[in-house]
């Protein structure tokens, strides 16, 4: 009997603990307002209340059982997490849109491809900047673009003294050879330049490149193919100069085209290309110091709208004639000096508006005043006689001691 009466109170018992249960469950005691129980807690705790659903849910998410991924207490299910609630918690995607972080991948600052390396440039190019090219390293080609940046420039000494490489293929991005960016590659001898717009100083000196397309090319540096064994060039029009040495010892030249727009040909430019037989200077204004010195193939120049020749321009070339314009102001000293088979200077009607002209011929020198002192020096202010324009003339006297003599010996061959 005992046993059973203990049995039937536990069963009571059991049944009263649910009858309290079931009251107490009307009452809200975890404060939160996302149901409709009575909220009697007094704050907006994080405690989990028994649900009644069994498991381990976190927090009441509407009843579902197990270990629900956390979500938005108002959208009543798994959903992740508001992208636009700004928390970090758990594994949530996507990730919140707010967040830049990892969204671009970052613009490498250099980049090394086959022993050359490209530098990131201000205007989010790149450029090639050094190279550490092998004896095996014959060839190079630049790619046009890396990982989406377009590579524009072959920047200053970028292959400096690489003396094994023979060819470099340059894509057609590239417009800008920076200075001497193939100085010293004693070995190369062809690069694609038909889309270069800009040819550094000294950027070829030493190379041995036989051609050069520069029909894009708005500048060209000072000695920019000096040394170079290129044969034929023809400058694009735009171009109003040639710079200092820009040619200079290229002895396999031997033709150059020049447009209307060139007026310059400076220091040397074209000094010692013993093969150049042929080039137009027609239109040219300034024909500077040394410009055309030891062209032993040159024979003949047409100077129709010369200004001003200086000093030693045309020395020890192989000149036969020389036509000079009428806009000549000044001929300097020693242009013509050691043209050992100069025969006619005709000057035109120059002489009506030269002041000085200095046709100065040195030792060595034959024709019909090779008897004439050992450096005739002739002043006159204005020529008389123009024919004598025609033939071995040396005006200006630049020694004040000899003027007198060279004067009475110019007199002598007028009369």
């Amino acid at each position: 009997m005992k046993k059973i009466f203990s049995l039937l109170l536990a069963i009571l018992i059991f049944i009263c603990s649910l009858g309290v249960f079931s009251a107490c469950n009307g009452l809200d005691f975890d404060g939160n307002d996302g149901d409709n129980n009575t909220d009697i807690s007094g704050d907006n705790g994080d405690e989990t209340p028994d649900d009644g659903n069994g498991g381990n849910d976190t927090p009441d998410d509407g009843g579902n059982s197990g270990s629900d991924t956390p979500s938005n207490p108002d959208d009543g299910g798994n959903t992740p997490s508001n992208p636009d609630d700004g928390g970090d918690s758990g594994n949530e995607t996507p990730s919140n849109p707010g967040d830049d972080t990892g969204d671009t991948p970052s613009v490498q600052q250099t980049v090394t491809l086959d022993r050359v390396t490209y530098s990131l440039l201000s205007d989010n190019t790149y450029a090639v900047t050094t190279t550490s090219l092998i004896s095996s390293d014959l060839e190079v080609t630049i790619p046009q673009t890396i990982e989406g940046i377009t590579v524009t420039k072959i920047d200053v000494d970028a292959f400096r003294g690489k003396k094994n490489v023979k060819k470099v293929v340059l894509p057609d991005t590239i417009t800008e050879i920076g200075n001497s960016a193939f100085n010293g590659c004693s070995a190369l001898l062809n690069i694609n330049l038909g889309k270069i717009q800009k040819i550094g100083n000294n950027a070829f000196t030493g190379s041995i490149i036989f051609s050069a397309d520069l029909s894009s090319v708005t500048s060209i540096g000072k000695g920019a193919f000096s040394g170079t064994r290129v044969q034929s060039i023809t400058i694009p029009n735009g171009i109003t100069q040639i710079l200092p040495d820009t040619f200079a010892n290229c002895s396999f030249l031997s033709s150059v085209t020049l447009p209307q727009s060139v007026l310059e040909i400076r220091d040397s430019a074209f000094k010692n290309c013993s093969a150049l037989s042929s080039i137009n200077l027609e239109n040219v204004e300034l024909i500077d110091f040394s410009a055309f010195e030891s062209c032993a193939s040159l024979k003949q120049v047409t100077l129709t709208n010369v200004i001003y020749i200086k000093d030693l321009a045309f020395a020890s070339t192989g000149l036969t004639n020389v036509t000079i314009g009428n806009e000549c102001i000044q001929i300097y000293l020693d242009t013509f000096t050691a043209c050992s088979y100069l025969q006619t200077i005709d000057l035109g009607s120059a002489h009506t508006k030269t002041w000085y002209i200095l046709l100065v011929f040195g030792p060595g020198t034959t024709g019909k005043y090779a008897e004439s002192p050992s450096y005739p020096i002739v002043w006159r202010e204005k020529l008389k006689d123009p024919t004598l324009c025609r033939d071995f003339l040396s005006i200006q006297n630049h020694l004040e001691d000899s003027y007198i003599a060279t004067t009475e010996w110019f007199d002598s061959q007028e009369a």
